[in-house]
């Protein structure tokens, strides 16, 4: 699963975007820091790393420090921390000045590590205000449920019978 900053002040975008993802395998946590610059998994071409890299990758170094992890009844929790400013040169600033424009997926991960297509994903623009004054509760369900009324179809029971 992954959490960041949009590519867009305006719209959910991946490409341009500064994400964090959290998985568990085999009973351990993990948390990396990526730079997403096309949607593709990381690739070498021409001697530059792109698509959906680490940081550690690109710049040789990860500004996020993995503080728990936890599965309870299929909930995979990740808890990490990230400093708000700027730390390394594809990281964007997480503004307490105004709210930002994020981005979430849930996905799979191939047997190497690298990260799947996610089938979970924001595709509305969705901000968060980080430093309210005075703090206001305003949170929404992560994943919005259709409010159609489900009708109920009545079985009908066909019977044959030989003449």
């Amino acid at each position: 699963m992954g959490f960041g900053i949009s590519g867009s002040e305006n719209s959910s975008q991946m490409i341009g975007s500064d994400v964090a993802t959290g998985f568990i395998q085999n009973g351990k946590g993990f948390a990396y820091d990526l730079n997403i610059d096309a949607k593709a998994i990381c690739t070498t071409i021409l001697d530059a790393k792109h698509g959906v890299c680490q940081d550690a990758v690109l710049s040789r170094s990860d500004s996020l420090q993995l503080l728990e992890h936890k599965r309870v009844n299929s909930v995979t929790g990740i808890k990490y921390r990230r400093q708000l400013t700027v730390s390394e040169p594809n990281d964007k600033e997480f503004r307490t000045s105004a709210p930002i424009s994020i981005i979430y997926a849930i996905g799979k991960l191939f047997p190497n590590g690298q990260l799947g297509f996610h089938r979970i994903w924001n595709k509305v623009l969705k901000k968060l205000d980080f430093v309210r004054s005075p703090p206001v509760m305003e949170c929404l369900d992560f994943v919005v449920r259709s409010r159609e009324k489900v009708y109920v179809h009545h079985l009908l029971y066909l019977s044959f019978t030989k003449e």
